[in-house]
C-alpha cells in the first residue's frame, strides 16, 4: 500500500458516503476509474466504496457490502451496455432501494452510460435479453424484482452521458452533484485586498494562524447557511448539518453589506456553534464600522441572542494613502504605475476630488480620463468636488452621465438583465439596437463592465445598483416610464394592466409553478411598442397578435407548449429566439409565424426532445447560430441549412439520434465551429465537404463512430481545435494532418489510434495534445518538431512501451508531461532541457528502471520507486513544492530503498511529501506543511519532524520502546497512525499536541503500559481494527472539547472510561468490539446527536437507559448481536 493514505477508507465501507453500483466490465476501467480520481484528488473528504473485488461468489450479497450500502447517503448507479446481465449489480440495486425505503434522506443518483433510459426501462430489448437469461438460472420471481427495481430507478432524473464531452466532463458534474448535496467543498485558499489592511484586521481579529477563506453573501441568512455548508470542508466528511459541520471549525465568516444591528442579532440567533477562536467579520456600507464578532464558543444561551458572544469590537477601515491611490489612478489613467510628469498635478487633484480613496471609484474615474483632454480633466474635478464625499454613487454618477447615448443604454441593460450572464445574445441584440457594440468596448475601456474568462458580462454591486437605481428613479419620476422590469412579480403585474407600457424596453417573468398553462393574448402585449426583450416560461400564446411587439430582438421563450394557438405573429425585427426546453416538433404551428424573422441570427432549440426533424430554415438567410444540444430524437437537419451562408455555430452535443449531415455543409463559408458530441459510439460518417472547409476553426467531435478523418490538402487550413474525444472507431490520422497550420489542441483521448502520422512535426503552432487512454504504442520522434507545444497528456495508455524518444527534450516550452500508468522503460537524458517543465506525472509507470536528471523548474514530481534500479537525482529540484515518491509494487508495498536522502534539504520550497525511507536513510525539511512517511523507525528517518506541519501520517513505524517526542510540532493540527506496531511501556505521549484536533489509527498493534495521553482539545478520536493488550482500557476524562469518538474492530480494548464526562460529544460510534464490556455512563451527556453501538458481544453496560431515552438523539442507539444491557438487547435498539 502507498504511503499516501486516502484516510477516507478509516472504516472501510461502514462509514463511506457514496456507494458506486456498476459493471465493472463495461466501466471500470474507462468511466469508474475517472470518477474515482475526481473524487480522490479534487473531493478527499468524500468518502466512496468501490468494490476493487472483479469475481465474486455465492448468490448472496457480502456483509460488507450490505454495510457499506446501509450507510451510506448517495447510491451512485451506472447503467450500461452489459449492466443487466450482471446478477450482482441487480442484486444491489434491489438492496439501495430497500434501503432507501427504510431511511429517509438516502438519494439514488442514475447515470446512463452508453444506454438510453428507455434501455432500463425495459421498453427495448437490451435489457430484456439480459434478464430472460438470468430467469432461468433465478427464477421468475426474482428477477420481476430486480425489473421492478430497474423501472424505479429508470424514472429519476440522472446524466445521459451522450450530454458530455466524455468522461472527465461526466465525471465532473458527478461530483459536484455529490458535493453539493453532502454539502461538502474544499476550501480554496486566497486573499483579496491590500496587505497593510489585512494586517490591520488581522491584528483585530488576534489570529494566530493564516485566514484561510471569506465568505461574502447578502441574500439573507438561510443562503448563508447554505453557503457555509457548500464552502467549508468537513474534516471527518461526515456532517450535512450546519450545527455538526462547525462544531469542531476554528473559522473566519465575512459577512458583506450587512447594514442593521437587527441583523447581526438574526444571524446569532441561528445558533451557529463554532470552534474556539472563531471569528465573523461583519461590513457594512451605511455609516457603520466593521463589527467584530467572537462567539462565546459552546454556550447555548436561551436570553438572547446577544448574550451568545462578547461585546462587538470595531474596526474603522481606512482607505488608501494617497500615494497608493495616486499609483493605482496611474495604472488605469496612463498604464504605469506614476504619472507623467507633466500630468502630475491634474492627477494629484483628479485623486483629491475621488473624496474617500476607494479602489473602485478611483479604477473608474481614471480609466474614464485615460486620454481625455485637459478641459475634460477640470471639469470632471469640478462636478466629483460638488459631491459630498461619501456619496459614492453619485461620483460614479458622475462617469455614467458623461457615457453617450448607446453606452448609456447597455449598461443599464447589463445592471437589470445581464449580470453573470454570457455576452454573445446580448451583443447580437446591441448590434440590432443600436447598429454598433462599441458601446460595450467603451464600458470595459472604462472599467465599468469586465467580461470574465468564460464570456460572462460582471458588473460590481455598487454599479450595478446605480443602473437599477437609475432605472427606478425615471420611474418615480415620470410615473409612465417604465423601461426595463426584471422583478417577477412586478412584471406580471405590469403585463396584465392595459396603461403604462409603452415605454418598456425589457420585461422578464421568471419560472413559476403557478403560471404554467398561463395564456397571453392581444390584451397583454398591446402598448409594448419598443419592446426589445421579453423572457417567457411555460405560458401559451392565444389569439391575433397582429402588429404587435414591432421592435422586439429578443424572444425567450422556455418550455414552450407544443400547440401554438396565436396567428399574425410577425416578428420582422427578431434577432434572438430562444425555445430552450420547450415540446415543439417540426410541424409546431409557430414555425410559420416565425418565418417572417428574416434577420434572425440566434436560433436555440436546447433540450427540444420532440423535436425529429428541423423545420424549412431557407428564410433565415442571416441565422449565424444554430443550437441543437440536447434534441435527442433529432434524426435529421433539414437541408435548406446549406442556404444559411452566414452560419458561423452549429452546436449538436447530445443529438443521440442524428443519422447523418446534410452532404454539403462544409461548405459553408462562414461556419467556424461544430460541436457534434452522441452518447453511443454508433458508425457514422462526416460528411467530405468538413475536410475541405476553409472557414473551420473548432471542430468537436465526441464519442461518434466514425472511422477516418474526412481532411483533404489544403482543407482545415484555419482549424484551431480538432477533438475526436472517444471516437473509439477511427484507428489512424491521416498524414496530411501535418497541413492544419493554425492547429493549437489536439485531443484524440480514448480514440483507437496506434500512431500518429510523421507530419504531426508540422504543426508549428501546436500548443496541446491529449491521447489519455489510447491503444498508441510509440511516441513519434517527429513530435519533437512541434516546437510550441506546452502539455502533453499521454496518461493511462497502457500499450505505450519502451523508451520515450530523445527528441521530446527538443520541446523548450513544455510546461506539463503526463506519462501515468504507462509502460515506457527509460525516459531520455535530453529531459533536462526540458526548462520549463513544471508537472511531471509517472505513476504506475511499473517498468521504468531509472530517472535521468530532472529539469530544474518542477514543482510538481510523482513518480514509484520500487522498480528503479538506481537512486534518482533530484537535489537539484530546488522548485518543488509537491514531490510523491511512492514505493508500491505490483503486490506489496516495500520498506523504502533509497539510501540517501540527504540531498532533500536543497528542496527549499517542498511543502507536501511522501514518501518511504529505509532504515539507514534519513531526511529533514524544515518548511514541510504535510507528510505521507512510510518508515519503520521514525528517529532514524527523521532525527527532528519539521515544526512547520499541519498534516503528518506515519504508516509502518515500528516503536519498541520510546516514540520520539513530537513537542515541536506546534502546528499540527492532524495525526494519523496507519499499520504502526507501537509498544511504549511509558505508554502514547501526545498531550504536549496542542493543536491537535484529529487524530486517528489504523490497523495498528498498541502495547502500552501506561495507555494514550491525548491533548485536552482534541476534536476528533478515531481507531479502527486496532489490537491492544489484553485488558486494556481507554481513559478519556480530561477530553473536554472531544466532539467525536469512533471505534471499530478493536481487540483487546474492554473499557472505556470518562465518556461520560466528555461534556462536548456530539458523536459516539462504536461497533465490532469484541472485548468492550463497560462504556461509562451516557445519560449525562445533554449534547449527544448520534449514537451508533453495535456488534459489541460482551458490552454490559452504558449507563442509565430512562435517562438515555430523555437524550434529543437525531439517530438513536442500535444494538445487535449484544448480551443483555440492564434488560434485553431490545430495550436498547431502534
Amino acid at each position: 500500500m502507498s504511503s499516501r493514505l486516502n484516510i477516507s477508507e478509516e472504516f472501510e465501507t461502514e462509514e463511506c458516503h457514496v456507494f458506486l453500483n456498476f459493471r465493472g466490465k463495461d466501466t471500470r476501467r474507462g468511466f469508474i476509474n475517472t470518477l474515482s480520481a475526481f473524487f480522490q484528488f479534487k473531493e478527499r473528504n468524500i468518502r466512496v466504496f468501490l468494490d476493487e473485488k472483479k469475481i465474486k461468489v455465492g448468490n448472496e450479497i457480502a456483509e460488507r457490502i450490505k454495510r457499506a450500502i446501509t450507510d451510506s447517503q448517495i447510491y451512485i448507479c451506472v447503467f450500461s451496455r452489459n449492466y443487466a446481465s450482471s446478477p450482482w449489480c441487480l442484486r444491489e440495486l434491489a438492496f439501495m432501494l430497500e434501503s432507501r425505503r427504510k431511511s429517509n434522506g438516502k438519494e439514488i443518483l442514475p447515470i446512463f452510460y452508453n444506454v438510453k433510459v428507455e434501455d432500463v426501462k425495459l421498453k427495448t430489448d437490451l435489457y430484456r435479453d439480459h434478464l430472460s437469461e438470468l430467469k432461468k438460472e433465478y427464477g421468475e420471481e426474482t428477477v420481476q424484482k430486480w425489473e421492478k427495481a430497474l423501472k424505479e430507478i429508470a424514472a429519476i432524473k440522472g446524466w445521459d452521458s451522450a450530454d458530455y464531452g466524455g468522461d472527465a466532463d461526466l465525471s465532473e458534474v458527478v461530483v459536484g452533484e455529490v458535493r453539493s448535496r453532502l454539502k461538502i467543498q474544499q476550501m480554496r485558499g486566497h486573499l483579496v485586498g491590500l496587505k497593510e489592511a489585512i494586517d490591520n484586521v488581522i491584528a483585530k481579529l488576534d489570529i494566530e494562524s493564516d485566514i484561510q477563506e471569506s465568505f461574502e453573501h447578502g441574500n439573507g441568512f438561510e443562503a448563508l447557511k447554505e453557503q457555509l455548508l457548500r464552502d467549508i470542508p468537513d474534516s471527518d466528511g461526515e456532517s450535512t448539518s450546519i450545527e455538526k459541520r462547525f462544531r469542531d471549525k476554528k473559522v473566519l465568516i465575512v459577512l458583506d453589506n450587512v447594514n442593521k444591528r437587527e441583523q447581526v442579532m438574526e444571524f446569532a440567533k441561528k445558533s451557529l456553534r463554532f470552534g474556539p477562536g472563531s471569528r465573523i467579520i461583519i461590513t457594512t456600507a451605511k455609516d457603520h464600522p466593521i463589527l467584530l464578532i467572537q462567539p462565546a464558543a459552546g454556550k447555548k444561551s436561551t436570553e438572547g441572542a446577544a448574550k451568545k458572544f462578547k461585546e462587538f469590537d470595531t474596526l474603522e477601515m481606512k482607505e488608501m494613502e494617497f500615494d497608493q491611490a495616486l499609483r493605482l489612478f496611474s495604472k488605469y489613467a496612463f498604464c504605469k504605475d506614476s504619472p507623467p510628469d507633466d500630468h502630475r498635478s491634474l492627477s494629484e487633484q483628479a485623486v483629491e476630488s475621488v473624496g474617500p480613496l476607494i479602489p473602485l471609484t478611483i479604477e473608474i474615474i481614471g480609466s474614464f480620463l485615460r486620454g481625455k483632454n485637459e478641459e475634460v480633466w477640470n471639469r470632471t474635478f469640478l462636478e466629483l468636488k460638488e459631491i459630498h464625499s461619501h456619496a459614492i454613487n453619485l461620483k460614479l454618477k458622475v462617469i455614467y452621465d458623461a457615457l453617450s447615448y448607446q453606452a448609456k443604454q447597455i449598461f443599464l441593460d447589463i445592471a437589470c438583465l445581464f449580470v453573470n450572464k454570457e455576452k454573445t445574445n446580448a451583443m447580437y441584440t446591441w448590434e440590432a439596437c443600436h447598429n454598433n457594440r462599441e458601446g460595450i468596448d467603451v464600458l470595459t475601456g472604462m472599467s465599468m463592465v469586465k467580461i470574465l474568462d468564460d464570456g460572462k458580462l460582471w458588473m460590481h454591486d455598487y454599479l450595478r445598483d446605480l443602473g437599477r437605481g437609475i432605472v427606478d428613479a425615471d420611474r418615480w419620476k415620470n410615473p409612465g416610464v417604465l423601461t426595463r422590469l426584471w422583478r417577477h412579480n412586478e412584471a406580471l403585474e405590469v403585463l396584465q394592466r392595459y396603461e403604462g407600457k409603452q415605454n418598456v424596453e425589457a420585461l422578464c417573468l421568471c419560472y413559476d409553478p403557478s403560471l404554467r398553462g398561463l395564456t397571453l393574448t392581444h390584451k397583454e402585449f398591446t402598448n409594448l411598442k419598443v419592446l426589445r426583450f421579453l423572457k417567457l416560461y411555460s405560458v401559451k400564446l392565444s389569439g391575433d397578435l397582429e402588429h404587435l411587439l414591432p421592435r422586439l430582438r429578443w424572444l425567450s421563450w422556455h418550455e414552450c407548449p407544443h400547440e401554438f394557438e396565436a396567428t399574425n405573429l410577425l416578428l420582422r425585427k427578431l434577432v434572438i429566439l430562444d425555445l430552450s426546453e420547450s415540446l415543439i416538433m417540426d410541424k409546431w404551428g409557430g414555425w410559420s409565424c416565425l418565418q417572417g424573422a428574416i434577420i434572425l441570427k440566434v436560433l436555440d432549440l436546447t433540450g427540444c426532445r420532440h423535436l425529429e426533424r428541423t423545420p424549412n430554415l431557407s428564410k433565415f438567410k442571416y441565422l449565424e447560430r444554430m443550437i441543437l444540444a440536447g434534441c435527442t430524437r433529432l434524426v435529421e437537419i433539414d437541408s435548406s441549412i446549406v442556404e444559411m451562408k452566414r452560419l458561423k455555430y452549429l452546436n449538436l452535443r447530445g443529438c443521440d439520434s442524428l443519422m447523418e449531415l446534410p452532404e454539403q455543409i462544409g461548405s459553408l463559408e462562414a461556419l467556424s465551429e461544430i460541436i457534434f458530441m452522441q452518447g453511443e459510439c454508433k458508425p457514422f460518417n462526416l460528411p467530405e465537404s468538413i475536410g475541405s472547409s476553409k472557414s473551420m476553426s473548432i471542430l468537436e467531435v465526441g464519442n461518434v463512430g466514425i472511422s477516418q478523418l474526412p481532411l483533404s490538402k489544403g482543407g482545415l487550413g484555419r482549424l484551431e481545435r480538432l477533438s475526436l474525444f472517444r471516437c473509439s472507431m477511427i484507428k489512424q490520422l491521416p498524414d496530411s494532418l501535418g497541413g492544419l497550420s493554425q492547429l493549437i489542441e489536439l485531443d484524440v483521448s480514448e480514440t483507437g489510434i496506434i500512431a500518429f502520422p510523421a507530419s504531426i512535426g508540422d504543426l508549428k503552432e501546436l500548443k496541446v495534445i491529449k491521447m489519455s487512454r489510447c491503444p498508441i504504442t510509440e511516441l513519434p520522434r517527429a513530435i519533437g518538431m512541434a516546437q510550441n507545444l506546452k502539455e502533453l497528456h499521454a496518461d493511462h495508455c497502457t500499450e505505450l512501451r519502451g523508451e520515450v524518444p530523445a527528441e521530446i527534450g527538443n520541446l523548450s516550452h513544455l510546461k506539463i508531461l503526463d506519462l501515468s500508468y504507462t509502460g515506457i522503460t527509460t525516459l531520455p537524458e535530453t529531459i533536462s532541457q526540458l526548462s520549463e517543465l513544471e508537472i511531471l506525472h509517472l505513476e504506475s509507470c511499473h517498468n521504468l528502471e531509472r530517472l535521468p536528471k530532472l529539469p530544474q523548474g518542477l514543482t510538481r514530481l510523482h513518480f514509484e520507486l520500487w522498480s528503479l534500479l538506481e537512486d534518482p537525482i533530484l537535489c537539484e529540484l530546488g522548485n518543488l513544492v509537491d514531490l510523491v515518491m511512492s514505493d508500491i509494487g505490483p503486490d506489496l508495498p516495500s520498506q523504502g530503498h533509497i539510501s540517501n536522502l540527504e540531498w532533500m534539504q536543497t528542496l527549499s520550497k517542498l511543502e507536501n511529501l511522501d514518501l518511504s525511507v529505509s532504515d539507514s536513510s534519513t531526511f529533514c525539511l524544515p518548511q514541510l506543511k504535510s507528510l505521507n512517511l512510510s518508515c519503520r523507525d521514525l528517529s532514524k528517518a527523521c532525527s527532528e519532524l519539521p515544526c512547520t506541519l499541519s498534516r503528518l501520517v506515519l504508516a509502518h513505524l515500528e516503536v519498541h520502546s520510546r516514540l520520539p517526542h513530537f513537542e515541536n510540532l506546534e502546528n499540527l493540527s492532524f495525526l494519523s497512525f496507519y499499520r504502526c506496531s507501537i509498544k511504549e511501556k511509558d505508554g502514547l505521549e501526545l498531550g504536549q499536541l496542542k493543536s491537535l484536533f484529529h487524530f486517528s489509527a489504523i490497523e495498528c498493534l498498541f502495547r502500552m503500559g501506561k495507555g494514550l495521553c491525548l491533548p485536552k482539545d482534541l476534536r476528533v478520536l478515531s481507531m479502527s481494527e486496532c489490537e491492544f493488550c489484553a485488558d486494556t482500557f481507554l481513559d478519556l476524562a480530561g477530553l473536554k472539547h472531544l466532539k467525536q469518538l469512533k471505534l471499530s474492530k478493536c481487540k483487546g480494548l474492554i473499557e472505556v472510561r470518562g465518556v461520560g464526562q466528555l461534556e462536548s460529544l456530539q458523536e459516539l460510534i462504536v461497533r465490532h468490539c469484541e472485548c468492550l464490556a463497560r462504556l461509562d455512563d451516557l445519560s449525562n451527556l445533554r449534547k449527544l446527536e448520534i449514537v451508533k453501538i453495535y456488534d459489541c458481544e460482551m458490552l454490559t453496560y452504558v449507563g442509565d437507559l430512562e435517562r438515555i431515552s430523555e437524550l434529543d438523539l437525531k439517530e438513536k442507539f442500535i444494538f445487535l448481536n449484544c448480551r443483555p444491557v440492564k434488560g434485553s438487547c431490545d430495550e436498547q435498539s431502534s
